[in-house]
Parts: structure tokens; sequence; C-alpha cells
């Protein structure tokens, strides 16, 4: 008898230094004022249900994880999408290591990464039309970085199975990269 218990997780790339606390204060912002989560920011490597244990996943993360240096994302502005986790967000890049998110995906298995591409949300929302997006677009967009830098990866899985208990997500383990030890040409 198989006792495994299918549970949703994610992977995320989390901002670095000063940009993820500016960032942070972005979504906690927005998120007051729309009525919606505040969340860490993140980009979402990948993310699927994972069956085989959690000591598994982490290893999984780890090794996916191993050499890694900071990791660069290129901003290419705002967008937004009708879906509640894509409402409102940075659209990015990824020109520095474009295998990135496909080696994520392919290291473990049943991945997958967010069918928009790359993106860091600043809002979730299914209220779409209480918010006018084409403002904040106006109001974010002088201040976006070139690109974001990102230090670390985090698995993340939410303590109810529902990804919208966005108050329920639990770190579950985190990777801090090597800058000293950079192995990314097999990107």
């Amino acid at each position: 008898m198989n006792d495994a218990v299918a549970v949703p997780y994610a992977l995320w790339l989390i901002p670095s230094g000063e940009l993820r606390a500016q960032l942070r204060a972005t979504v906690e912002d927005l998120a007051v004022r729309f009525k919606s989560p505040p969340f860490e920011p993140h980009v979402t490597l990948c993310s699927g249900v994972w069956t085989a244990g959690l000591p598994a996943l982490r290893t999984a993360l780890d090794s996916l994880c191993r050499g890694f240096g900071p990791v660069y994302l290129t901003v290419a502005g705002l967008g937004q999408t009708d879906d509640y986790f894509s409402c409102f967000f940075i659209r990015l890049i990824n020109s520095d290591s474009p295998r990135l998110f496909e080696r994520a995906t392919s290291a473990i298995n049943g991945a997958r990464s967010a069918p928009i591409g790359p993106h860091l949300s600043l809002i979730y929302s299914d209220r779409i039309a209480d918010i006018n997006r084409a403002g904040l677009v106006q109001e974010i967009s002088p201040s976006l970085p070139a690109r974001i830098s990102f230090d670390s990866a985090q698995l993340v899985m939410p303590a109810t199975g529902h990804w919208r208990d966005v108050s329920r997500w639990e770190l579950r383990h985190s990777v801090s990269f090597n800058a000293d030890q950079i192995d990314q040409p097999g990107l």
C-alpha cells in the first residue's frame, strides 16, 4: 500500500537585499489599497504536486541550486491577466540564464513553470474591476529597476493544500546561492 500523500509545492527565486525590502513594501502597500493578501515577493521557478516525501523534494532543490551564483532577470515592464495569481505583475526576461526554468522543470518530476513566463506578482486578486491597473502601470513603471537579482531559492507549500490560502503558506526549505562558486554555463 502506498502511503504517499500528494502535496502542492512551489520553488521560488527570492530577490536580493534592499530590492527585496522595496518589493515587499510595494506588495504590502498594494495589498492594503486593494484589500488583497500580502505575500513574500518571489518568482516561481517551478511548481507542482509532490508525492515522494518532503526530504526528497528538499534534496531535489539542493541539487538544482548547487553551484548557482546570483540569478539576474531583466525587467520587461508590467503585465496583467484575469488570473488571481497574475492579476498585476512585473514581467521578466530570462536572458542571463536562458535554460534556468527549463532546468528546474526537468529536474523535478511533474514540475511546471508559469504559463505566462517569468514574472514577479505584485497583486493577487480576482476583483479585477476594482483595480485601475492602467493607472498602476503609470504609477509604478518609473520606479522599476532594469533587472532584479535573486540570491536564494525557497520551497513553499500551502498548509491547507490550497494556494489561495496565502496567509497559510509555509516555508519548508531555503537555499542561498553561493556567489563565490558560480556554475551557470549549463543553464
